[in-house]
């Protein structure tokens, strides 16, 4: 028996079901020190939840700016810090928005500032060690 999508909302971004508990999660998991996700929600849901709109990627545009911002505020603050042990996880979410989304789209969530560039060659520079 195939699952019928309700449209009768109109907008495309009700049809991400999940969408408040991925934004709610991706708060949690991105605050400093991070605290417990609702549910015991963890990253690997996260992507998981992503990875389950590769079909229909264009669900997620109403809320991906709250979902990157987080990710990429998180980048940001830990790469100044310059300990950054999840720092795998948060790029790891970031390259599975890129694939299911495409680079295109999500790139207009990140930050654009000349400031962002020494730290992010930083960081390039002792990843590759």
């Amino acid at each position: 028996h195939a699952q019928q999508v309700d449209n009768t909302h109109g907008a495309a971004g009700s049809l991400f079901r999940e969408a408040e508990e991925v934004t709610q999660t991706v708060a949690a998991l991105t605050a400093a020190p991070p605290v417990p996700a609702p549910g015991g929600r963890s990253w690997e849901w996260v992507v998981e939840t992503v990875i389950a709109y590769q079909e229909q990627p264009v669900l997620l545009d109403p809320h991906l700016e709250d979902i990157v911002g987080p990710l990429m505020r998180a980048v940001r603050a830990r790469t100044e810090l310059g300990d950054a042990p999840e720092m795998r996880e948060l790029m790891y979410v970031v390259y599975i928005l890129c694939k299911v989304r495409g680079y295109k789209t999500i790139v207009r969530f990140f930050p654009h500032q000349v400031a962002d560039l020494e730290p992010a060659v930083a960081l390039l520079e002792t990843a590759a060690v």
